[in-house]
């Protein structure tokens, strides 16, 4: 029986490297595009990360892009006339992609298209735009307008990869929660023969846009992409852009090739799945590009959907808005972060701006606060359901990973097949196990018979050198399982046919195989939040505490105005505040609630806290707690209403409780707000106490 097509919205880069990548796996597709043609106008994006270079080089288009693109390694920063660092990636060795590639979005497509139009599996119809759709058990059917009428669609799944205003996301009733920054900024591609070197460099403040940030990036064929922040009042057509590219190419002949004027936003998409509907990259997820953080997690989108739709299983495509919208949320946070420091909202903030760059002329502590944008990197799928065991890794933007379950196998020079190539492009078509011994091999595959596609590989075979073994630390007798998309899935330290099979079935899915706890709770240490409990809310973000925000949880309720109800008044001792932490990572490992720290959804600072915790013997009740300056905005409500609605709707739980201060007459209206009715009194020790509940 012939398979019905996967229908995708939108033949953009992440909708095209989706059909090819599902035509990988025999998986056909349409692709549904509502331009009449390919719009080549613009460089658009133009920093691809190595490990996306992966993906696109299992769609065949890697080689060409690396052959034409310009390679750089060195990030520079600089502060009016000073260069205060300069941020240098180590050379990725024999046969690695390099770590960066700048090439215009425009020229990936064109190569993506071109694979598109002579893969017999990938059905690509422009001047098609969806318009409606309808689902039930058995697939989706999608209306799409084109010039000569209204067209039906039928397919097993519907993917909007239609981009920011994406009719898919409408169509299916998604919200699309978060900001749009008012700032300006001037984007141009300039075409000259400049004596710089292939280099980002970002300056802040310079002499020739005093007060705002310019951003320098070569690309090919001499062309330079140059961002400027503009005043709120610029107007390309009357400004003198001459006058301000001459300050960067001096008396050199130039042309400006494309220029836009651009707002940034920041939004993620409250939900990437309905049913049988999809959301993936800018559909899904907007953000500001310092940091290119955008087209490349949207093909990290199209690579973590494709295998998923491949092999099916609600755990598994259920799995995909688990994994890739807590990455969206942890991209949310770097890049608002980095905004909050680009284009600060307040006079304080921008007082701190000025004061970090200014003492970082001359003090290297103070460079490690100035924010330029934290590159793109991948998302780390340690606490998903599908990956077994697991354990601490280090949170945060850069930060080194060890090679653990849910971290991206890493690379090297590998010979297979008597073909010398590199350990990645062993992946993308199954499952691939990697032994250390070679006389483990057909145990692994009679461990792993019969179900999902697996291939597997004895490292004493085919990394002669060793370079593999070192990377992956791998022991005498361990064994790697790795995820169609490079992920690990697991790592046994020693041989043991059963526990293989059990990772394997559940890394594909099996309803029948339950989720590694160690897997999903992160380090004991709380060194990494809790992938499914960050809530995220229209102007919020809840993300469970770690030991990382000791210092500033402290500070936060040793503030009068805080603890006057939380603490009855006392200010909390660092050991409690450690306590509360420890019992939180605990609470979310072993019953999935604890206490959140509140951030605003630009990445601003600390809002303030809302948990979940024991009242007596009687059930679970909601606290929160509001920075002062937070105060008079909602904040209390809208969190404690996603911590009440998690609970309800996540947890199961029968009802919630809260327990308020006679005199707390702000958070007596909250809970009223929140549906809660009274239903007791008690004493405390500032006086009586309300105690109120709301049941599913």
């Amino acid at each position: 029986m012939e398979r019905a097509p996967v229908v995708i919205a939108g033949a953009g880069p992440v909708g095209l490297v989706l059909a090819l990548l599902l035509a990988r796996w025999r998986v056909p597709s349409t692709v549904l595009e509502a331009q009449p043609y390919r719009d080549a106008t613009g460089s658009r994006a133009i920093c691809f990360q190595r490990d996306v270079l992966d993906v696109l080089d299992r769609v065949g288009c890697a080689e060409q892009i690396v052959a034409e693109g310009v390679t750089w390694t060195t990030g520079r920063t600089y502060y009016r006339e000073h260069e205060l660092f300069a941020v240098t990636f180590p050379d990725p060795g024999r046969g690695v992609l390099p770590p960066w590639i700048n090439i215009s979005q425009a020229r990936v497509e064109e190569l993506l298209l071109a694979k598109a139009a002579h893969e017999p599996l990938v059905d690509l119809r422009f001047g098609h735009r969806v318009i409606g759709c309808r689902q039930d058990a058995g697939g989706i059917e999608a209306d799409a307008a084109t010039a000569t009428g209204r067209v039906s669609v039928p397919g097993a799944h519907l993917v909007g990869a239609d981009g920011a205003r994406s009719a898919v996301r409408r169509l299916a009733g998604i919200g699309f929660p978060g900001r749009s920054f008012d700032d300006l900024f001037l984007i141009c591609d300039v075409r000259a023969d400049l004596p710089f070197p292939s280099e980002r460099r970002f300056h802040f403040d310079p002499p020739w846009n005093p007060g705002r940030q310019v951003l320098v990036h070569q690309c090919p064929d001499s062309v330079w992409r140059i961002d400027w922040q503009v005043p709120p009042a610029f107007d390309p057509a009357t400004a003198d852009v001459d006058a301000m590219v001459r300050r960067i190419t001096g008396d050199r002949p130039y042309e400006i090739v494309w220029r836009t004027l651009y707002r940034f936003h920041e939004r993620v998409a409250s939900a990437f799945r309905r049913d049988r509907i999809f959301l993936a990259g800018d559909a899904a997820h907007l953000y500001a590009p310092f940091g290119a953080r955008g087209l490349n997690s949207g093909i990290q989108d199209a690579e973590n959907l494709a295998w998923k739709l491949a092999l099916g299983g609600d755990v598994l495509l259920d799995s995909y808005e688990t994994e890739r919208r807590a990455a969206a949320l942890e991209n949310l946070k770097v890049t608002g972060d980095t905004m909050a420091f680009l284009v600060p909202q307040d006079e304080a903030r921008r007082e701190r701006r000025r004061s970090v760059l200014t003492r970082a002329v001359s003090d290297p502590a103070a460079r490690a606060q100035i924010d330029s944008g934290r590159l793109a990197e991948p998302y780390w799928y340690v606490d998903s359901p599908l990956t077994t065991g697991g354990g601490p890794v280090p949170a945060g933007p850069g930060a080194a990973r060890p090679p653990l379950p849910g971290v991206l196998c890493p690379d090297g020079p590998v010979t297979a097949a008597g073909r010398a190539t590199r350990l990645r492009r062993l992946f993308g078509s199954g499952f691939t196990v990697l032994t250390a011994r070679a006389d483990r091999v057909e145990a692994a595959r009679t461990a792993c018979a019969g179900g999902v596609p697996v291939t597997v590989h004895a490292l004493a075979d085919i990394d002669a050198d060793g370079v593999v073994v070192r990377a992956l630390h791998a022991g005498g007798d361990s064994v790697h399982l790795v995820r169609p998309d490079g992920h690990l899935a697991a790592v046994l330290p020693a041989f043991s046919g059963t526990a293989l099979r059990e990772a394997l079935r559940r890394a594909a899915g099996d309803p029948r195989v339950p989720s590694s706890r160690s897997g999903r709770s992160g380090g004991p240490d709380g060194s990494l939040p809790i992938m499914n409990h960050v809530l995220a809310t229209e102007r919020l973000i809840l993300r469970p505490v770690t030991v990382h925000d000791h210092g500033e949880l402290l500070a936060h309720w040793a503030a009068p105005q805080v603890r006057r109800f939380l603490f009855d008044g006392v200010a909390p001792a660092p050991e409690q505040i450690t306590a509360a932490i420890e019992g939180s990572v605990r609470d979310f490992a072993r019953a999935g609630y604890g206490l959140w720290l509140i951030r605003e959804a630009d990445g601003s600072g600390l809002a303030g806290t809302a948990g979940l915790r024991p009242l007596d013997d009687l059930g679970l009740e909601v606290v929160y707690s509001l920075d002062p300056g937070a105060w008079g905005r909602g904040y209390a409500t809208e969190a404690a209403r996603a911590v009440v609605e998690y609970a309800l709707d996540t947890l199961g739980l029968p009802e919630v409780l809260a327990e308020v201060d006679e005199g707390n007459a702000a958070s007596a209206a909250v809970v009223t707000r929140l549906g809660m009715t009274p239903f007791a009194t008690v004493p405390g020790l500032l006086g009586p106490m309300t105690r109120y509940r709301r049941t599913r």
